[in-house]
């Protein structure tokens, strides 16, 4: 997909991506819970920057916006919270629930250091 995106683009155009993804760093057992506690596209054994790099974009940025990550993670829990009930109504209680326990999980692997948001910026 990144080297299709930096085909269409012209000489100098920028390519801005935002990803969750598996910290550098890792031990094994940790990128493993990483790998179970993240969303499907988050394991990759190489990292966006090479995988940038691969698919022909120059002057990678890559700027860690974690912090704000736990913060939405954190806000969205706390809203279902307070509307519960109505949601629950809407979704079922079963996936009200599952929803609840996947973002806690999320934000437990965050806290930890095994998840993080990152800011991608690439040219052509």
């Amino acid at each position: 997909m990144l080297r299709a995106i930096n085909r269409t683009l012209r000489p100098g155009g920028r390519f801005l991506c935002e990803v969750i993804a598996i910290p550098p760093g890792l031990s094994a057992d940790e990128r493993r819970e990483a790998i179970e506690l993240g969303p499907d596209h988050a394991p990759t054994e190489r990292g966006y920057p090479a995988l940038m790099d691969e698919a022909g974009f120059e002057h990678v940025e890559v700027e860690d916006i974690t912090p704000a990550y736990r913060d939405t993670q954190a806000a969205w829990i706390a809203a279902w919270d307070a509307e519960a009930n109505g949601i629950a109504a809407l979704v079922g209680q079963a996936e009200f629930e599952d929803r609840q326990a996947r973002r806690r999980r999320s934000l437990g692997a965050i806290d930890r250091g095994l998840l993080g948001r990152y800011l991608f910026l690439g040219v052509r």
